[in-house]
């Protein structure tokens, strides 16, 4: 990293620094319910960065918000846009394992609300999830455990789930929501 680069990857890690102050102080409830612009601006980092390591870091400042404080929670999953922003993220960075695996939780997280599990299925984001391709650039349990998660959370009933991955690559799929936590909701 260097010049114009290194100042985005900075402010980057001083934003997820500050949001991790944020989701451990229980007095910041409050601070978190208004985490919009917060978001927006790592929404706008992540859509003009051609660099992976900005691209991770907005994605776990994200997952912060995400996992913690219900009002941030729902703000952040249900952002207009962002949905197909993690969706490029992972086209355009497809063999950099790190990408892919913070694409994936983010993916989950955010498809524990029903409205975004029902978009993602529409603009055929299962199929991305399933073919992508960062296997190789590290441990395949580790990405199959976050390719599962999001696979398994992207519909709160799981059929249909079910029905569109024997569309796509029914045994990678089975075997990657199987390693899982979350796998259970393909075996219903």
């Amino acid at each position: 990293l260097c010049g114009d680069d290194m100042i985005v990857y900075n402010l980057c890690l001083l934003l997820y620094q500050l949001t991790t102050l944020l989701v451990t102080d229980p007095m910041v409830e409050a601070t978190l319910r208004t985490a919009g612009a917060l978001t927006a601006l790592l929404n706008t980092m992540i859509t003009n960065s051609t660099d992976a390591n900005v691209i991770v870091l907005c994605g776990k400042t994200l997952l912060l918000l995400c996992r913690h404080s219900s009002g941030a929670r729902a703000e952040v999953a249900g952002l207009e846009g962002l949905l197909q922003i993690v969706l490029n993220s992972m086209m355009t960075h497809s063999k950099i394992y790190e990408v892919q695996q913070v694409c994936c939780l983010l993916l989950g997280n955010m498809c524990m609300l029903p409205q975004n599990s029902e978009a993602l299925l529409a603009m055929n984001g299962l199929g991305l999830v399933l073919s992508s391709s960062g296997d190789t650039n590290g441990p395949k349990d580790a990405l199959a455990i976050a390719r599962g998660w999001a696979l398994a959370m992207l519909s709160s009933s799981g059929h249909k789930v079910r029905s569109q991955i024997r569309q796509e690559k029914e045994k990678e799929a089975i075997l990657w929501a199987s390693e899982s936590e979350a796998g259970w909701v393909l075996d219903q």
